[in-house]
């Protein structure tokens, strides 16, 4: 009983691993998807972006600029998961406080935060003309796409990782 108790452990505890992967993913594929469509309309047009860059601008540079910026985009959000999903999720699991809604309100500020912090030390220290509504749009996008990932992340959590037993009533989550 004892070595099943601690494979169940394992167990869970490599579905969390995966289930924080998987949250990475959505925000890249969004990130991926959202560069892609637009540059990929303009090169299929014909009006290519002025840039040095002379591979982008045909639609097999724009398949590899894109898949590129989702690889950076899924380091960035893992890099953001790391040092403040983690903590925040072990907080709300020695609290006993993983809910729908407190994974969403961690998950966009885990997105949003680092890029607040960020903004406020180096973008307006270099670019000080930029509006305030401008810099909170932007904290605010990026906080969309770490509650993109936190939805995958809460849907993993309830359906997949955490146990189902007669004791747990779907009105606590």
């Amino acid at each position: 009983m004892n070595n099943t108790k601690k494979l169940d452990i394992k167990n869970q505890q490599i579905k969390i691993i995966v289930a924080f992967l998987a949250t990475a993913v959505v925000p890249a594929i969004l990130c991926s998807a959202l560069y892609f469509i637009p540059m990929m309309n303009k090169s299929l047009s014909g009006e290519f972006l002025q840039t040095p860059f002379e591979e982008v601008n045909s639609p097999s540079g724009v398949m590899q600029s894109s898949i590129g910026f989702g690889i950076i985009s899924f380091f960035v959000a893992l890099f953001h998961i790391i040092i403040l999903g983690v903590p925040l999720f072990l907080l709300g699991l020695r609290l006993s406080m993983i809910r729908w809604w407190t994974t969403l309100i961690g998950a966009f500020i885990v997105g949003g935060l680092p890029y607040f912090i960020f903004g406020a030390l180096i973008i307006n220290i270099s670019t000080p003309k930029t509006p305030l509504d401008t810099y909170l749009k932007e904290t605010a996008t990026m906080g969309l796409f770490g509650l993109s990932g936190g939805v995958i992340f809460w849907i993993l959590w309830r359906h997949w990782i955490q146990e189902k037993s007669s004791n747990n009533s779907d009105a606590e989550n």
